[in-house]
């Protein structure tokens, strides 16, 4: 999470700025966009559950209990199930969409449910530059510095969602 600017000269010059460079609006998402962003936090909420059942199945000798688990674990998987089919659908009736994933796809470790996110969470991608989009996510480096003092470089803040995808999909 990045520092919030209180200090009443920081609130100046960051309303000077404001004024001067008159920033455009960001533009809503499109429908679709807007339908797969909702589709991917449940799918994120499903998948933290299943996790949350498996961990303690090793831990517990109950029966009944054991049962309700694996019943749980398995409903949750089929919920998975019906969302990647559904998302993968709405990828499929998208010729610019699957384009822009089939393109990501061809960098190496990037697959289907990571090109998806991206470009899901991430719609400036492709909009601003390298170092804005890697300052955007929290992946670029940010100096410490404060007058005379160098302190180290360190990644925060930035968008979480685009750097943990939890597991893979292929519609």
């Amino acid at each position: 999470m990045g520092k919030a600017k209180t200090d009443p000269l920081d609130t100046q010059v960051i309303a000077k700025f404001a004024r001067t460079t008159e920033p455009k609006p960001t533009p809503a998402p499109e429908p679709l966009m807007r339908e797969l962003c909702e589709l991917l936090q449940r799918r994120d909420s499903l998948i933290e559950s299943r996790a949350g059942e498996q961990t303690p199945r090793g831990q517990t000798r109950h029966k009944m209990l054991l049962k309700q688990a694996e019943d749980l674990i398995e409903r949750l998987g089929q919920q998975i199930s019906q969302i990647d089919r559904l998302m993968a659908k709405l990828v499929e009736g998208s010729a610019e969409l699957k384009a822009k994933i089939q393109h990501l796809c061809e960098v190496k470790g990037v697959g289907v449910l990571t090109a998806l996110t991206l470009l899901v969470t991430v719609p400036e991608l492709g909009k601003l530059g390298r170092n804005r989009i890697s300052r955007l996510v929290g992946l670029a480096p940010l100096n410490d510095d404060s007058g005379t003092l160098k302190g180290k470089r360190f990644i925060q803040g930035g968008r979480k969602r685009p750097r943990c995808v939890p597991s893979t999909w292929q519609p």
